[in-house]
């Protein structure tokens, strides 16, 4: 079956959707956790600092297999990773449904995450095996919008509805869902054409990491990763402390404004990449997204109250100007050998989970502040004032890019 669908539009739009659902099934998890927290202290042993921890477990695992799961796809069949990956994320979700221990829930949320980070690579790793450098910024955008607005329409819906007396059901039922996915990706393998098969004799995987690490292109793209994405991912993680402490939203309120960041992300990654597509010039296309996102982290951090229409645009636009974070994967995709760029792309998603993971350890400050009196505006500013450094110094970083060849420009579309 391989290679039967090479070239078609419809071979590209299965693999496409495929992609989209195999990525949102770990995404929902994610940015849904919170709303099982609850429940699950409320039925079992654990607290909230337990809860914290099991979380965290996530994001830690996530950047530890970003490297390791992108030299898989470059010597193996991609398909077939991201099955295994879908099967991890189930058996993760179904040990959380059973578990009544600490171990057995860590060991579970530590499989979602080490899934997650599997899918991720693999779909990026698709991406670049189905389009051209040209339109991979425009593709991944395209990607990325779609299956952020679903996981934020689910996660929206989840949460006005009263799952916490089966939440234990929920998740086995999750669970279900991640085999059938599972099944989808192992079938859709067979769609990707033969001319991106693995090469017979790779390098070793010592040699191939060491001239990943040794390309400066690759590491300034995963310090412009982790100063954006990473500040995106701290931001929407921290964004339910102040949001339902403070200002006194509801949970379903706090969700969606949460859920404007990742939807913002996706609607500026595809108006970059048709940027980038149309007018070829990628550096000043994404310094004027980083700027946006800039203004907005600075006046949604400002101390001032504002209208709640105010609030749902700054965190779009936080997300908007997060999205110049997608030039880095392009910027790869154009400098490193075929070959390697999986591995390329897993040295730079780690370094933008590892500053996400870093970022958040300004929730400390936050944490601290919560009390009797509550968390105030300015503790919630201080807390996060890095981000907005962030942002200025991603906007400075971009002028040290070396420029695309112009044989990129030159492309038929």
């Amino acid at each position: 079956m391989t290679g039967v669908l090479k070239g078609s539009a419809f071979g590209f739009a299965v693999l496409f959707a495929a992609l989209v659902a195999l990525v949102s099934y770990p995404t929902f998890f994610a940015q849904s956790f919170s709303l099982i927290a609850k429940p699950l202290t409320e039925s079992s042993t654990f607290d909230a600092e337990t809860i914290g921890y099991v979380s965290a477990v996530y994001i830690f695992a996530s950047a530890l297999v970003q490297i390791p799961a992108g030299i898989a796809y470059d010597r193996y069949r991609p398909g077939r990773i991201l099955a295994l990956a879908a099967l991890i994320c189930s058996l993760g979700a179904i040990l959380i449904g059973i578990s009544q221990t600490l171990t057995v829930a860590t060991i579970g949320r530590l499989m979602m995450g080490v899934g997650a980070a599997l899918t991720f690579l693999g779909s990026l790793k698709i991406l670049t095996l189905i389009s051209s450098e040209r339109r991979f910024t425009l593709t991944t955008g395209g990607w990325q919008l779609t299956y952020r607005i679903l996981v934020t329409v689910l996660v929206a819906i989840v949460a006005g509805l009263d799952f916490d007396a089966i939440w234990r059901h929920m998740m086995i039922a999750f669970g279900i869902v991640g085999i059938v996915l599972s099944v989808i990706a192992w079938i859709c393998d067979g769609l990707i054409p033969e001319d991106v098969e693995t090469v017979e004799q790779p390098e070793p995987i010592w040699q191939s990491l060491r001239g990943v690490l040794e390309n400066r292109d690759v590491l300034l793209a995963g310090i412009f990763f982790g100063l954006t994405f990473g500040a995106m991912l701290s931001y929407a993680y921290l964004w339910a402390v102040p949001s339902l402490r403070t200002w006194g939203d509801s949970e379903v309120e706090s969700v969606l404004i949460g859920g404007m960041v990742p939807i913002g992300f996706g609607i500026g990654a595809v108006l970059l990449g048709i940027m980038v597509d149309r007018w070829d010039r990628p550096r000043r296309s994404a310094a004027l997204f980083v700027f946006v996102g800039l203004i907005a982290m600075t006046a949604m951090l400002t101390p001032f109250n504002m209208p709640q229409w105010m609030v749902y645009a700054l965190a779009f636009f936080i997300g908007f100007g997060a999205s110049a974070s997608m030039l880095a994967l392009s910027h790869v995709r154009v400098v490193v050998p075929p070959a390697n760029i999986g591995t390329a792309i897993g040295v730079v998603t780690t370094m933008g989970y590892l500053f996400g993971t870093a970022l958040q350890s300004g929730s400390g400050l936050l944490l601290e502040a919560v009390g009797s009196d509550g968390l105030s505006n300015i503790d919630f500013n201080e807390g996060l004032a890095p981000l907005i450094q962030c942002f200025a110094l991603a906007l400075l970083l971009l002028a040290t890019f070396k420029p695309w060849p112009k044989r990129i420009a030159a492309q038929a579309p």
